[in-house]
């Protein structure tokens, strides 16, 4: 079979997206991105002239962060979904056949009605089944259907590349086009970068396949888009994936539908110089929504990598990342001054912020981005970014989805509030952690590392007063905020940060659930900070780290105090008069304060705090949740009180982390 990706043509992909953006961060990175695009126009080249099968592409392609490393953890629900989407699309594939065509630049073959081929143009002008294979290497398949019912287009081995318009075009069709990939086949759509940009112009379409209506993509073949004009699939309504191979090298935006997107399965690799996938309709109710139930969906993107006008939901299948280059880079500065040490604490160099560009003035390199809420219930999830890896202007919920977050800036951060009942999240690298207005958690397992801080509230206004730093210190040396809270009821928390570990402008309430937090070694910061008020009465709490600014746990609660030095890598267990271990723990670094408070605790008991010797348990995160202790040493005995350490220590509050 012929190479259906010309080489020479894919190595122009990066001369456009050279020219495609002027940005300060990306002419920045310019020779990064280029060579990133050439090598997987290579790639895509090499892949497309091998084996005509149906996965050769998409496994070229897997430049995934890792969670498809993870996907036998999809759970038996969605695999039967899975089975049903496939077994639907195999009808799609076996349906009785209204037209066959085969293309050809001098002489396009049709046996059947509804299709006529003019000037390098195929015309569908009926609903119905057509089958098309065949080359065209300057034309296009033009859509223009008025029924009320949908045509379906088999693609069984199909080449065409236009220097003029879409190479398919649909524009028409009022129920639906379906794009059926046969299987055991390759099909190469590809433009140019120098047609028409005229918007008047009829052949205008800035995709290159281009829809005004919806559009489906199934079957159980491949299909290459390399779109060098602008946009890889675009749909000015919905655009649907249910099966199939798609993979996608497009100088702007890889996939758009204007009215929603869904993925139910198939395999999306996705490689552009816009966003991955991209939604934009926020004038009507009810659309501009992105959901993904199943499939595995790999996106590197220059700028946004999932991004939605209305809401991003994620039930099920394998979802990587990868926007703004990734993580790789100096973590982002706050503040136009700010330098910080790094994650001293977590064993890595530390970093310095950067000084030199104003966030502002930079395109939004986002992983999951939305304008009304982000919904994660199920699923294995890698994002690796630039800027922020979740990012919502409404809620954020996080239920059931297996999450992996890199990024320079804040692993998670919305306007309203941040939920977890369920799922595993997993933070190995941010500026700060967890942002919000309110946070409640209540399940799940969440381990955040921070270079700032771990979590934090804030109110909306106070939160649009100081840009440069979402969290603040409360309490009497500062403002505080009655609006913003954090609720812990269940669930497992570890945080280690260099700045806050926990800070709250307004309260904190912990009624279950286990919370360890291993702050900084720094005195301008605090393990445990909240401005109006703390209540404590359930689960378990460790705070630790610099002393200078250590804040008791409030007055409801019965809690061990102690300003005792340890050093990092260093084994600490705290027991009860009786000899009962209630936690043992590695410190990640230095150490001059202890707080800790188990709802066993009595007023007035005594419990000691060892340090060194072995552990025979599980330790996960430096805790160690089974086992005993052996061969340590006392260092402190401190009593339970409800008045230990200062109360409401603080100072003013912040702002956003954007």
């Amino acid at each position: 079979m012929q190479c259906g990706v010309p080489c020479e043509a894919a190595f122009k992909i990066s001369e456009r997206a050279g020219a495609h953006f002027g940005l300060p961060r990306v002419q920045k990175t310019m020779k990064k991105i280029i060579a990133l695009i050439m090598c997987l126009a290579l790639v895509l080249c090499f892949a497309a002239c091998g084996k005509n099968k149906g996965n050769d592409v998409g496994e070229t392609l897997n430049y995934s962060s890792g969670a498809e490393e993870n996907g036998e953890s999809r759970n038996a629900e969605e695999n039967a979904s899975q089975t049903e989407a496939q077994e639907v699309n195999k009808d799609d594939e076996t349906q009785k056949v209204d037209t066959y065509i085969i293309l050809n630049d001098e002489s396009t073959t049709i046996n059947g009605k509804g299709a006529s081929f003019s000037e390098g143009v195929l015309d569908i002008t009926k609903a119905g089944v057509y089958s098309i294979k065949g080359t065209l290497s300057d034309g296009s398949i033009r859509v223009n259907v008025d029924e009320d019912k949908k045509v379906k287009i088999q693609l069984d081995g199909v080449t065409v590349s236009s220097t003029t318009t879409a190479p398919i075009y649909i524009e028409n069709s009022n129920k639906e086009t379906k794009l059926v990939l046969m299987n055991g086949t390759v099909n190469e759509i590809s433009d140019t970068a120098g047609r028409t940009t005229d918007e008047d112009d009829p052949n205008y379409a800035n995709a290159a396949i281009y829809s005004k209506d919806d559009i489906e993509i199934c079957g159980s073949g491949t299909l290459n888009v390399i779109a060098k004009f602008g946009k890889g699939i675009f749909s000015k309504n919905d655009l649907q994936f249910s099966s199939g191979t798609v993979n996608v090298m497009a100088v702007d935006d890889a996939v758009r539908g204007k009215d929603s997107v869904e993925i139910s399965g198939g395999v999306l690799n996705l490689t552009c110089g816009g966003d991955g996938i991209r939604t934009n309709n926020s004038s009507e109710d009810g659309k501009g929504s992105i959901t993904i139930s199943g499939g595995t969906v790999n996106v590197t993107s220059d700028c946004d990598g999932i991004q939605a006008t209305r809401d991003v939901i994620v039930s099920g299948g394998t979802v990587s990342v990868k926007s703004g280059g990734g993580s790789t880079s100096d973590i982002k500065s706050k503040s136009p001054s700010a330098q910080f040490g790094g994650y001293n604490g977590f064993g890595n160099a530390g970093y310095q912020g950067s000084t030199s560009e104003s966030d502002a003035d930079e395109e939004s390199t986002k992983a999951l981005k939305s304008d009304g809420k982000i919904v994660l219930s199920g699923g294995v999830i890698a994002l690796d970014s630039y800027d922020d890896a979740i990012h919502a202007d409404g809620a954020v919920e996080l239920s059931g989805a297996k999450l992996s977050i890199s990024t320079n800036d804040d692993a998670v951060h919305s306007d309203e509030s941040v939920t977890i009942s369920g799922g595993e999240t997993s933070v190995s690298r941010s500026y700060e952690g967890l942002e919000a207005q309110t946070i409640e958690i209540s399940g799940g397992n969440t381990v955040v590392k921070a270079a700032d801080d771990g979590l934090n509230t804030a109110s909306a206004s106070d939160q649009a007063e100081n840009p440069y730093s979402f969290g603040g210190k409360g309490g009497p040396g500062g403002d505080s905020d009655s609006s913003a809270w954090l609720k812990v009821s269940g669930g497992r928390l570890v945080i280690n940060s260099n700045g806050d570990g926990i800070d709250s402008n307004g309260s904190i309430e912990m009624t279950g659930g286990f919370v360890a937090v291993f702050g900084p070694t720094s005195d301008g910061d605090t393990a445990f900070d909240y401005g109006t008020e703390a209540s404590i009465t359930g689960g378990t709490l460790l705070a630790v780290g610099s002393a200078g600014m250590a804040e008791g746990l409030g007055s409801k609660s019965s809690y061990v105090y102690s300003n005792t030095s340890v050093s990092a890598g260093t084994l600490v267990t705290v027991t009860d008069e009786g000899g009962k271990e209630l936690i043992a723990f590695v410190t990640p670094k230095n150490i001059e304060n202890i707080i800790f408070f188990d709802e066993s605790m009595k007023e007035g008991a005594s419990y000691t705090i060892s340090t060194g010797g072995t552990h025979s348990g599980e330790e996960a995160d430096g805790i160690y949740s089974s086992g005993e202790t052996s061969g340590s040493t006392q260092a402190a005995s401190v009593t339970a009180s409800a008045s230990n350490g200062r109360q409401g220590f603080g100072g003013p509050p912040g702002g956003p982390g954007h």
